[in-house]
């Protein structure tokens, strides 16, 4: 598997902990597959996988089963999603671009995204680093070199499945959220100290995701 690349990494800077007054009041957040920042893992002012290390367009998964946090496998070229990406611009800046997501799927992740923004409200870079990784892990048109789908549920959607990412972008990610108080309370890096414990909580409500650091 081709390990996502993080040549297209913006500057970003460790938010610092906030007041308890200026926090997020949510302490708890429902865990879907595309909105959870605290089950799910991410990048955008992060991109951890950068169109320059990849040559060919292709997508491992595209559409939704039985629940629009279940896709389904797809082993063929991007499509245009009807009506663009709202929240993933940046592989559709004109909404006619193909990528790996269909319209549903998409707005999805704009709907679910909301719980992310309340449990790591207080850092803006952390939210869009999140945002980002799962933009490229739902839309990316370069989606196949990054995405191994393992095997199927009894249903026909996907099940476990590795996303790879670099050892960098990891750790960028980390670094960009480890102040943030999570949902209002104590910041991140007093009980996740690690990258690679850090991706684990973000995919601890989806155990078949499985984050390979390369």
């Amino acid at each position: 598997a081709i390990t996502a690349g993080d040549s297209a990494l913006r500057s970003m800077r460790r938010c610092r902990v906030v007041s308890s007054a200026s926090a997020p009041s949510s302490s708890s957040v429902s865990l879907s597959m595309y909105g959870s920042l605290a089950v799910l893992f991410v990048v955008c002012v992060l991109s951890p996988c950068s169109a320059a290390s990849f040559t060919k367009q292709w997508c491992s998964m595209m559409g939704n089963g039985t629940h629009l946090d279940d896709p389904l496998p797809y082993n063929g070229p991007p499509i245009v999603s009807p009506g663009g990406l709202p929240d993933c611009k940046r592989f559709a800046p004109n909404g006619t671009e193909p990528v790996c997501c269909s319209a549903p799927q998409a707005q999805f992740f704009k709907d679910s995204f909301v719980s992310a923004q309340q449990v790591f409200g207080g850092c803006p870079a952390c939210v869009a680093n999140i945002k980002t990784l799962w933009c490229w892990y739902t839309c990316s048109p370069y989606q196949a070199n990054f995405l191994k789908v393992l095997d199927l549920n009894d249903k026909g959607e996907v099940g476990n499945q590795n996303y790879y990412i670099t050892r960098r972008a990891s750790q960028l990610l980390y670094d960009s959220c480890r102040d943030t108080p999570f949902g209002g309370g104590a910041p991140i890096d007093t009980f996740v100290e690690k990258s690679d414990a850090f991706l684990q909580l973000l995919t601890s409500t989806k155990s078949f995701i499985h984050i390979i650091i390369n």
